[in-house]
């Protein structure tokens, strides 16, 4: 396998990786990682959101109940596309 073809695969593997991160409703998980540990890891990040978010946004995140809240959050989580 070539180095591009290493880099190409990793690349897509990422890919897929992160695709489930975001949403797991509308992406399978990668096969070759637990799903604990893949879930484990997407709670950890999306808590960290949760959190920058409510920081950042403190009337919002009052004025909206807990479900309206997380909703809110869960779309920016999936599309959202962070540029740093």
């Amino acid at each position: 396998m070539s180095a591009t073809d290493r880099r190409r695969s990793f690349t897509d593997h990422q890919r897929l990786f992160m695709a489930y991160i975001r949403d797991p409703d509308r992406s399978p998980a990668p096969s070759d990682i637990e799903k604990c540990r893949i879930d484990l890891y997407r709670e950890l990040i999306f808590n960290n959101m949760e959190s920058f978010l409510s920081k950042n946004f403190p009337v919002l995140r009052r004025l909206t109940g807990d479900v309206c809240w997380m909703a809110l959050v869960q779309d920016f989580f999936s599309e959202h596309r962070c540029k740093s």
